[in-house]
């Protein structure tokens, strides 16, 4: 257990009801002095604590991070899709820190897919964005199996799904 003070809080742009009156926190451990300064971390408050409370946080390795990663994994939501904000200053010497969930396919990755399907070469594979999607339309399975192996083992940062509509 660690003994720290809250600095801020985090906002996140998705409301769930299994986090009804709960906050994430920013807490700043609180050091002896002579110590290094460690990191602040992130907590899931269930007692309501405000900024500059001092509070008593049970860190196994990141418990508000790990419960959220947990429950997003429950949901089959992929935690590349997780897409933490740089902690900022706010007023009266406290933090902020945004979470937020991306959704879709930018642009630029959308561009980024496009150019490492056209670099794998094969014949008769053509790919477009759609949206916030990539289509990829081939003859034949294999080869679109193929761009699928190939996609899944490159880290592009972003989750991928794959869906296919021919029997």
């Amino acid at each position: 257990m660690i003994l720290g003070k809250v600095v801020g809080t985090i906002v996140t742009t998705i409301s769930h009801p299994h986090y009804k009156n709960r906050r994430l926190l920013v807490v700043q451990p609180l050091t002896l002095p002579g110590d290094p300064p460690q990191g602040d971390f992130v907590a899931l408050d269930n007692t309501h604590a405000g900024i500059g409370d001092t509070v008593l946080v049970n860190r196994e390795g990141n418990a508000a991070r790990q419960v959220l990663e947990e429950k997003l994994v429950k949901r089959k939501v992929s935690l590349k899709s997780l897409d933490w904000g740089k902690v900022t200053d706010a007023a009266g010497g406290t933090v902020r820190q945004s979470a937020a969930l991306q959704a879709g396919i930018s642009s630029d990755k959308a561009r980024e897919i496009n150019r490492a399907i056209k670099d794998l070469g094969l014949k008769g594979i053509s790919s477009q964005t759609q949206g916030e999607q990539v289509r990829v339309t081939g003859k034949k399975r294999d080869d679109l199996q193929e761009v699928i192996a190939a996609l899944r083992d490159q880290d592009l940062g972003i989750p991928l799904q794959f869906e296919n509509f021919r029997d």
